[in-house]
């Protein structure tokens, strides 16, 4: 174990254990140039990581999922952090974006991925948006979660436990599905950031999760699964893969308006519509921070592929749906407001939907 000092105040403390010792400080020597993020420790093998984190408590720690040359034996540390050590989001370095190893490293607790083959640069964004309280991941591995979810047949979390949240429990766990840090849901839930970790703790806990990516996909089978014995089914073909991603993301599921978008893009499971892919990529950008950059790319792809006529009716159906999402977003606030000062003239709750083609 290397530790390398104390850290600043208001720093994001780290952790850092890859492969060896070199590579370890190699990733030190890129991450010390940022004046927010403080390197506490390095560290090699996953009982000297473990070691280090128990010792530094840090606030992020970027972990190798190859570790003591066993190509998962990161992710049983990230298991073991995240039932250790919850204060400690982690980051898993990975050699491949392969479907399986993606999956499972979300699963074992991860809050972010890296890839080796990509760009060192934008790895201190992915610490400042994990040490945010974010998901750092790119639309692939996205879509990867999504599909693995919605084509399992089973997923074992209790589902039934959403019923026993309180409203405030269930309004956090949207503000989690629609992308939000725990600044941003502290400032639309006008509560401490305190406060959002305490609720997040608690339904943590009452739902058997223990990561946000679990809680959203928790949170999408209870929107849209059939409960039998209580584990939940899920449909397994395109079409009705594409129906359940309709009916969720137009329940508040905002990481789905990418998907869907790429859906209509190439045609899975729906008709391939250039129109409807740029209202559903431009509602992600807009809505959730989770698939922002994914969304803001796969634009700009769709606009090269559409004809002008079609970037004006895009255009114009975008700022349809925007408007009346923010109609809608009134309409309940003011419910809200006038519920909690006991006014018995409550408007009429909007029943509309994202409009479809």
């Amino acid at each position: 174990m290397h530790r390398i000092g104390t850290s600043g105040e208001g720093k994001i403390r780290t952790l850092v254990a890859d492969v060896t010792r070199m590579n370890s400080q190699l990733l030190f020597e890129v991450l010390r140039r940022d004046q927010l993020i403080d390197v506490v420790a390095i560290a090699v093998g996953y009982s000297e990581a473990l070691a280090c984190a128990v010792t530094q408590k840090p606030d992020v720690a970027l972990i190798s999922a190859e570790l003591d040359g066993h190509p998962q034996k990161g992710l049983e540390l990230c298991r073991e952090l995240s039932g250790s050590s919850p204060g400690t989001r982690v980051v898993v370095i990975m050699n491949s974006s392969v479907a399986e190893d993606v999956t499972a490293a979300f699963r074992a607790g991860a809050r972010g991925l890296f890839f080796r083959a990509e760009a060192i640069g934008p790895l201190v964004r992915c610490i400042r948006c994990v040490h945010g309280g974010q998901v750092w991941a790119a639309g692939r591995e996205i879509n990867f979660l999504l599909d693995a979810f919605a084509r399992s047949k089973v997923f074992h979390a209790d589902s039934s436990a959403m019923g026993r949240l309180s409203e405030r429990e269930r309004q956090v766990v949207q503000c989690v599905a629609e992308g939000l840090s725990n600044r941003g849901i502290s400032v639309r839930l006008k509560v401490s950031e305190h406060t959002v970790k305490n609720y997040i703790f608690h339904i943590f806990e009452k739902l058997g999760v223990s990561s946000r990516v679990e809680l959203i996909l928790l949170t999408l089978g209870e929107l849209a699964a059939s409960m039998r014995n209580g584990i939940m089914r899920f449909p397994i073909d395109d079409a009705a893969v594409a129906k359940y991603y309709h009916e969720s993301s137009a329940r508040g599921i905002g990481v789905l308006q990418y998907r869907l978008g790429q859906m209509y893009r190439r045609g899975i499971g729906v008709p391939r519509n250039e129109v409807e892919a740029y209202v559903w990529f431009g509602l992600g950008e807009r809505e959730c921070a989770v698939v922002r950059g994914a969304c803001r790319l796969a634009l700009k792809a769709t606009e090269n592929d559409m004809t002008c006529e079609q970037m004006r009716e895009a255009q114009r159906r975008l700022s349809s749906v925007l408007a009346q999402t923010h109609r809608s977003k009134l309409e309940s606030k003011e419910i809200t407001r006038q519920e909690r000062s006991g006014s018995t003239e409550v408007p009429a709750r909007s029943n509309s939907k994202i409009p479809l083609m």
